[in-house]
C-alpha cells in the first residue's frame, strides 16, 4: 500500500481509497477496499491537522491479514507525520 498525503485547505481530513484491476476481480477488489476502509476508521481518532489522503493498494493487499493492513496504514501514516501520537 502506498500514501499520498497533501494539506488540504479544508478543515478535517478527506480519505480516498485506489484499487487496481491489478489487485484482482470486482469482488476481490471491493473486499480490499472495504477492509482499507475499516483498518482507516481505526487509525482515524489518532489523526491531527487538515489533510487529504489516498491509500493506493497494491497486489500484495488481496493475500494480506487485517491486522497487517493497519499496521502498514498506521506506519505511512506515522512516516507522512499526520498521527498525534
Amino acid at each position: 500500500m502506498t500514501l499520498i498525503c497533501a494539506k488540504s485547505r479544508y478543515g478535517g481530513v478527506r480519505v480516498g481509497f485506489s484499487v487496481s484491476k491489478k489487485v484482482g476481480n470486482s469482488v476481490v477488489r471491493n473486499r480490499a477496499r472495504r477492509r482499507m476502509k475499516e483498518a482507516y476508521r481505526t487509525v482515524l481518532p489518532e489523526l491531527s491537522g487538515h489533510y487529504s489522503l489516498v491509500f493506493v493498494a497494491r497486489e500484495s493487499i488481496a493475500r494480506a491479514e487485517f491486522q497487517e493492513i493497519c499496521a502498514q496504514m498506521r506506519k505511512l501514516m506515522q512516516r507522512a507525520g499526520i498521527l498525534s501520537r
